[in-house]
């Protein structure tokens, strides 16, 4: 009889430990880490989800476990792919994630209607990568190496914003990168004096710029950088003292619900747009 007990206890804690191993592999699991979730909220920025896609932003579909795979080129990816539950076969989803550079792409594909649908902005190699990955074939496949961008410091989180990077132009190396966005006051205007800062993280040193552009909808900065990784923050004297970063407050949506105010770091490659660096986070405290 006691081994009976034992045995059945050994059984119920097998399947227990099982059980909770297989909840923390699914895909959604990804999103507890912080940097993932705000880049993977940034990307799917004023995206529309029709109800059969509403798994999509919480990445609660079915899913088998994220596996770390490598591309043709040896570079390794964490790749999570879901579907659509009760339709798995006709809406699928494919994330992949770069952890050394802290970016994320997603590829949706669906057979009725056929279309592709991506998120993050991927150029044409991106977009091949995708496809590679959702048809299982990642290791056929490769991209350029991005920049890998250094550990984050002084509380800072590190967001590589490769989703929104557009190349403008071919440039010779070593020439400036750009960030753009809209900026945003707390009242019912913009101050005149406001002024879009970069502060390089390694030598602290600030490139600002007072330049704003009134567009429907919004008023919108350009900021050009020499290349390395940044805190941009938006200042006036209408505010003294304080500096409305480009934040995880930010890109989680700037509710009630945000909780985290950490400045992101964003890394600014030569000849390159980082787009959607809006400063907007004047309640940090």
């Amino acid at each position: 009889m006691q081994a009976w007990r034992s045995a059945a206890i050994a059984i119920a804690f097998s399947t227990l430990t099982l059980t909770n191993a297989s909840a923390q592999e699914h895909a959604q699991g990804l999103l507890k880490t912080s940097w993932i979730k705000a880049a993977w909220t940034q990307i799917l920025k004023g995206e529309r989800f029709e109800r059969w896609d509403s798994w999509i932003p919480g990445l609660d579909g079915v899913a088998s476990a994220p596996e770390v795979q490598r591309d043709a080129s040896g570079r390794e990816w964490t790749v999570a792919e879901l579907c659509q539950p009760h339709d798995c076969a006709d809406n699928k989803l494919v994330v992949l994630i770069d952890r050394s550079g802290q970016a994320v792409w997603a590829l949706q594909k669906t057979a009725n209607p056929t279309r592709e649908r991506f998120f993050g902005r991927p150029d044409a190699p991106m977009q091949e990568l995708l496809r590679a990955a959702l048809a299982g074939q990642l290791a056929r496949a490769s991209v350029p190496q991005a920049p890998t961008p250094r550990a984050a410091t002084s509380g800072a989180s590190t967001l590589t914003l490769s989703p929104a990077a557009t190349q403008t132009m071919p440039q010779p190396a070593g020439s400036n990168g750009t960030v753009e966005g809209e900026l945003s006051y707390p009242s019912d205007y913009i101050p005149p004096d406001m002024q879009v800062c970069g502060e390089e993280i390694g030598s602290k040193q600030l490139t600002c710029s007072s330049r704003k552009t009134r567009q429907r909808g919004g008023t919108r900065y350009m900021l050009s950088l020499p290349p390395g990784e940044y805190l941009v923050f938006a200042q006036t004297k209408d505010a003294p003292g304080r500096r409305a970063y480009y934040s995880e407050y930010v890109v989680c949506g700037g509710d009630v619900s945000c909780k985290s105010h950490k400045p992101i770091i964003v890394a600014v490659p030569p000849g390159m747009t980082r787009k959607g660096i809006d400063p907007q986070d004047w309640y940090a405290r």
